[in-house]
């Protein structure tokens, strides 16, 4: 497969992704954000990760699932992976990538 990541296109659509985390604190939210994604993409490397600054939010997302039953189970999963995380995490309706 020769296919040139920059030649991938993708399509945003509705769909699901799990917040794994929201912190609106300045000084630590964004250094936490990366810390838990980078957690994630090492133990679940197809569940991209999403950091978004939406002031004064810093929340982290993972994932671009069609249907919400695809995004619960990833939420049980990251919830069995890190059960210090549970509290947290939950599915959240969201624009999606989806490749064509």
């Amino acid at each position: 497969d020769n296919t040139d990541a920059s030649t991938i296109e993708t399509t945003k659509i509705i769909g699901y992704r799990v917040q794994v985390f929201s912190d609106s604190n300045s000084r630590t939210a964004q250094n936490e954000a990366n810390r838990k994604a980078d957690a994630i993409a090492e133990r679940f490397p197809d569940y991209k990760p999403y950091i978004i600054y939406d002031s004064p939010h810093w929340r982290l997302r993972v994932g671009n699932f069609r249907t919400k039953e695809e995004a619960e189970n990833a939420a049980q999963e990251l919830k069995d992976a890190f059960p210090n995380m549970k509290k947290e995490i939950r599915v959240v309706k969201s624009y999606i990538e989806v490749f064509n």
